[in-house]
């Protein structure tokens, strides 16, 4: 049908690992946990290697690294881009507005360096106010924050 199916799962339960959600994997085509959530269900203990496992399994992966950035996987392709310098406020919703921005980006067929800086720069300006939805950005303001913030060191 021409769509595109993203899902980024929330923290795995208890034992749980990436056999459990075999018949997911070939419906994705974006998957963007973040590095714990990645590790967790791969079994692996370094955050390269799990993004390396799913990768065989999904054509693009994301995976979120907190305040460091996000890097994505997508073929042979490998892009890393660090987090942009922001107050912390609350967390909340950081990464479902990291999830919009890089989805934005992806959908219009962005550069994957932009899609990740869009994801940076919404997750992060979301966490400026207290609440998951009260400080997500517009597209102008996010792409005036990659502009103007400093990058965090990796």
């Amino acid at each position: 049908m021409g769509l595109t199916t993203s899902l980024d799962t929330g923290w795995p339960h208890e034992g749980e690992s990436i056999h459990d959600t075999e018949p997911v994997w070939p419906h994705l085509d974006v998957f963007l946990p973040n590095d714990l959530e990645a590790m967790r269900l791969t079994g692996e203990e370094e955050p390269a290697p799990a993004l390396d496992a799913l990768a065989r399994r999904v054509p693009t992966v994301v995976m979120k690294i907190g305040p460091r950035g996000a890097e994505v996987r997508q073929g042979d392709k490998h892009v890393k881009r660090a987090g942009l310098e922001i107050d912390v406020i609350d967390t909340t919703g950081a990464g479902d507005s990291f999830n919009a921005g890089f989805l934005h980006g992806y959908l219009a067929d962005w550069d994957l360096a932009d899609c990740l800086d869009l994801g940076n720069a919404c997750g992060a300006l979301s966490i400026r106010a207290p609440g998951g939805t009260t400080s997500q950005p517009t597209l102008d303001e996010a792409q005036r924050f990659i502009q103007t913030a400093p990058r965090r060191s990796t």
